[in-house]
């Protein structure tokens, strides 16, 4: 999207200040879904004690949307953020570095946000609900990549549905399981993950868009067996 000139305008105070003024000269630098921009204001804005150009925005009701063919003029009637995690989030994904739990079998690696399925959960009422207590984000979409076959000699076999999401709301809040960070994408691989996360990690680093399986088979914790089968 190129960067074009538009007239922000919030229309309830939001926490933030620029001269004591709710108008925004800036440029849209990228949609990065239909409810949020990535917006460049031509002022320092000030928000909760931080100060920067680069600003997210996203409109004040779920079921608003950004239309910016429409006019170069936009009212925001929602919350707008100064968070510098947002900046280029399409570029990055958002990484447990487990840390914290004992006698934990991740103990040190980079894994993704997710967790086992509680009574009747469906895949992605488990997944809103790990996500949310997990990270403090709420999904507004979400993709249906891939299944995971886990095989093991240390326990019995699972199964996992993996998912992605480009659209979300919330702050970041503080994990007992580790420490979420958002990663470069070209940061990802070299992170320590497991062999086979690696593997599917790969798929989606390249753009594989097609749903996917792949069976992984442990030995003493070391990858012996991979299948992949793309549909």
């Amino acid at each position: 999207m190129n960067a074009i000139k538009y007239k922000l305008i919030v229309d309830e105070p939001w926490g933030f200040t620029h001269s004591g003024s709710n108008v925004f000269h800036g440029v849209v630098v990228k949609q990065l879904s239909p409810t949020f921009l990535l917006f460049k204001s031509d002022n320092l804005v000030s928000f909760e004690g931080k100060e920067s150009h680069i600003l997210i925005l996203k409109p004040r009701y779920e079921k608003e949307v950004f239309d910016l063919e429409s006019d170069d003029e936009i009212v925001v009637g929602g919350a707008l953020y100064q968070e510098k995690e947002y900046e280029g989030k399409d570029e990055k994904y958002l990484m447990l570095h487990r840390t914290k739990k004992e006698n934990d079998i991740n103990k040190d690696k980079w894994i993704g946000v997710g967790g086992h399925a509680e009574g009747n959960e469906s895949p992605e009422e488990c997944l809103l609900r790990e996500v949310k207590e997990e990270t403090g984000l709420e999904l507004l979409s979400y993709k249906f990549r891939g299944l995971i076959t886990f095989v093991s000699d240390d326990c019995e076999p699972e199964m996992m549905c993996l998912f992605t999401s480009d659209d979300f709301r919330g702050e970041i809040i503080t994990c007992d399981e580790g420490e979420l960070e958002w990663v470069s994408k070209t940061e990802v691989p070299k992170l320590p993950t497991w062999e086979g996360d690696a593997i599917f990690l790969k798929l989606l680093l390249d753009n594989e868009e097609r749903f996917f399986t792949l069976k992984l088979v442990y030995e003493n914790e070391k990858l012996v067996e991979k299948a992949v089968q793309i549909y």
